[in-house]
């Protein structure tokens, strides 16, 4: 329930609101995907664009680009050349060139950065990766923080992804 209330003085037509495409609950865009953030039924960018937060849940996308600064908003990269090893862009399609359309992922130092950033390697651009950390806000975008699992899909066949995949789990 919300409710507001407002007393008008003298003219009782100051007293009537009206709130369009009003949403509570989610961010306006946000779809039911049928994704659970789980390691069968990962979140997609668009889920985590659309207001999905939380701890230990596995997001997938295709590796697109990386940040070169600390706003993602206004230096977002969408190539390999030049990159850091301390992000990387992702987004639901491997073309894609609007930073609206992708989340960050922060690479801490360890396994996790040293597989996943571009400057070591550049060939991860277009790669379709699945990352487990927790969904906030990263590079002032919405994104996973402190990943600590990853798989990379080499192709659309599940057995194959299922047999190719690498997995790396860290514990503190």
């Amino acid at each position: 329930y919300i409710g507001f209330r407002y007393t008008a003085g003298t003219d009782a037509n100051y007293a009537t609101w009206c709130f369009d495409n009003l949403l509570v609950g989610k961010r306006s865009g946000a779809a039911d995907s049928g994704n659970d953030g789980s390691e069968t039924k990962p979140y997609t960018a668009s889920d985590v664009l659309g207001g999905i937060t939380g701890s230990d849940k596995w997001v997938s996308g295709y590796i697109v680009g990386f940040s070169s600064s600390i706003d993602a908003n206004t230096s977002a990269k969408f190539t390999a050349e030049g990159a850091n090893n301390l992000n990387v862009l992702i987004a639901d399609k491997a073309s894609e060139k609007d930073v609206k359309k992708c989340i960050a992922i922060g690479l801490p130092a360890g396994d996790v950065r040293a597989a996943l950033n571009l400057k070591d390697h550049p060939e991860n651009l277009g790669k379709k990766v699945t990352v487990k950390g927790t969904i906030s806000t990263v590079y002032k975008i919405p994104g996973v923080t402190q990943p600590t699992a990853f798989k990379f899909q080499h192709n659309n066949n599940e057995a194959a992804f299922k047999k190719r995949s690498l997995v790396v789990c860290l514990s503190h």
